[in-house]
């Protein structure tokens, strides 16, 4: 596989944000190590990479539709939600025009929904296609009609999860990557027979960090932080579950001794209503060493999901930076083992308990090294030269 490679990927823009644009830029462009380049289509700019180095960028006018009118449409045409958010007239016609014009030997589509417009166009499209999804579409979309209160938002999720059961065949040609098990298992309760690898998501190798001693806590007062993208849903239902579940129990029985820390870009008004009611401190727009000074003033970082999707790249930014993390069940397929001292659990009085272990018995550092080796298995680097394992065993055998 020495041709180029070309990744359409409406969703992302810079700087990266969220989670689904973090896994389409770093893994991708490790990928340019193994292949002669990568060139990823944004939601407006061209990037390439060539050994894992980005050497152009290009910008062209396009906007992806908001929230409310991506859903309506989806509504009043009987399609899928993201088809309406992201596939405008003006990114369709942009990657047209680069397949038209370039030389790519493999194609991925980041999301589902950014494969059918150019299945339906009559493109010569290359011979290896490539469907990126970063959940399960299904099971997510089932979820949200299910716990949505939102009228507009329930009907939208319900014609969403009907269009994938009703199209998702006609992608069949397609090699499907699949961040885990578990989704590639969903998947085939309606693909049985689709073709799929699985590359986990992954972790940018950090700084290490310097602590006081084998046992830097203060015992006195403690800080649990939560980072992420303050604008997406995921992160404020998480937030709004770790205020009903967990922080009463916690708040209770440690009261003015325990600091919450929310850091990310761009927090929402209803992000900050929520610090506000409960005095948590609001860091916003932070950059990266004041991120990281964050996670080391905290005991923990904390991935209260009440669903799977979000904290799979919180969990190992946690590890990778040497903070143990607070975890609940969702994410427990996301490791095959939990590392000490961290912790996944549904109770708020085992947060409680191992709270209270790292105060006495303090965090050292061999546990905080044993989180960053664990961490180096899921960097960027690995996963794109094992993927690329994985296509040359498949493609080699088409």
């Amino acid at each position: 596989m020495q041709s180029g490679s070309l990744i359409l990927a409406p969703h992302l823009t810079y700087p990266l944000r969220n989670g689904g644009d973090l896994l389409i830029d770093r893994k991708w462009s490790m990928f340019s190590k193994h292949v002669g380049s990568v060139d990823i289509l944004g939601m407006n700019v061209l990037r390439r990479y060539n050994s894992g180095k980005l050497i152009s960028e290009v910008s062209f006018s396009n906007q992806n539709r908001n929230k409310k009118v991506a859903a309506f449409r989806s509504i009043i045409k009987n399609s899928h939600y993201l088809l309406e958010k992201y596939m405008t007239p003006e990114y369709i016609s942009e990657a047209s025009n680069i397949l038209f014009n370039g030389q790519y030997d493999l194609l991925v589509f980041s999301l589902i929904t950014t494969a059918w417009p150019f299945t339906q166009m009559g493109l010569k499209l290359p011979d290896k296609l490539v469907i990126e999804t970063q959940n399960d579409e299904i099971k997510w979309y089932r979820n949200i009609r299910i716990q949505s209160n939102n009228i507009p938002e329930k009907i939208s999720a319900l014609i969403s999860e009907q269009w994938l059961r009703n199209n998702l065949h006609k992608l069949e040609n397609h090699l499907f990557i699949h961040v885990s098990e578990e989704d590639d298992s969903g998947y085939r309760k309606v693909l049985p027979n689709h073709n799929s690898i699985v590359i986990p998501v992954g972790t940018d190798e950090e700084p290490l960090l310097s602590f006081k001693s084998t046992t830097d806590i203060n015992c006195d007062s403690f800080a649990l932080i939560f980072a992420g993208s303050l604008t997406t849903k995921i992160n404020y239902d998480a937030l709004k579950h770790f205020e009903k579940r967990f922080y009463p129990y916690i708040k209770d029985k440690f009261c003015n001794r325990i600091r919450v820390i929310v850091a990310g870009s761009n927090p929402s008004n209803d992000i900050r209503i929520l610090c506000k009611k409960n005095s948590w401190v609001l860091h916003e727009n932070v950059s990266d060493d004041k991120l990281h000074d964050l996670y080391q003033q905290s005991l923990f970082s904390i991935l209260p999901f009440s669903y799977v999707n979000g904290g799979k790249l919180k969990l190992l930014k946690s590890l990778s930076l040497g903070i143990p993390f607070l975890a609940s069940t969702p994410l427990s397929c996301q490791l095959n083992s939990i590392p000490f001292p961290c912790l996944i659990s549904d109770e708020p009085e085992e947060w409680i308990r191992h709270i209270e272990s790292a105060l006495n018995q303090g965090i050292g550092a061999v546990n905080r090294a044993e989180l960053i080796e664990i961490a180096k298995q899921y960097s960027w680097s690995r996963l794109a030269e094992s993927m690329f394992d994985k296509f040359v065993l498949h493609f080699s055998s088409k």
